[in-house]
């Protein structure tokens, strides 16, 4: 069972304890908590699938950005994650099969995989 989220409206949106939710983008929209949920989930699992292919990497870091339709009340489209990586010596073919598995393991891309379009790249850095 996952732990609940209690959400306490306030007269700024809705409080979670550990961040603010609103629509006036003073604070996280629901949307940028969809962007943030499937984002880290596909990290996590990105480094899992890593770290049991005893990948060794210094840094990993996720930029995610989303597609919104403004005729469908500003319905999510589309999320493109570009994750980033450091170390020595990396090989690019085992990263690119581990991002290849990531979409399959994490749950939340999963749960949206019919309406909304996720895409993963990669890049190798210095």
């Amino acid at each position: 069972m996952t732990k609940p989220l209690k959400l306490v409206y306030t007269e700024n949106g809705f409080d979670t304890g550990d961040l603010l939710i609103d629509d006036k983008m003073t604070a996280h929209t629901p949307a940028d908590l969809m962007l943030m949920s499937i984002a880290s989930c596909s990290a996590i699992v990105f480094r899992n699938i890593l770290r049991k292919k005893r990948v060794d990497f210094n840094d990993l870091w996720v930029d995610a950005t989303m597609e919104r339709i403004p005729e469908e009340e500003n319905r999510i489209s589309a999320i493109h994650l570009h994750f980033k990586i450091t170390g020595s010596h990396l090989d690019p073919h085992p990263l690119e099969k581990a991002l290849k598995l990531t979409p399959k393991y994490c749950s939340m891309v999963r749960s949206v995989e019919k309406s909304i379009i996720v895409d993963e790249s990669l890049e190798i850095m210095p």
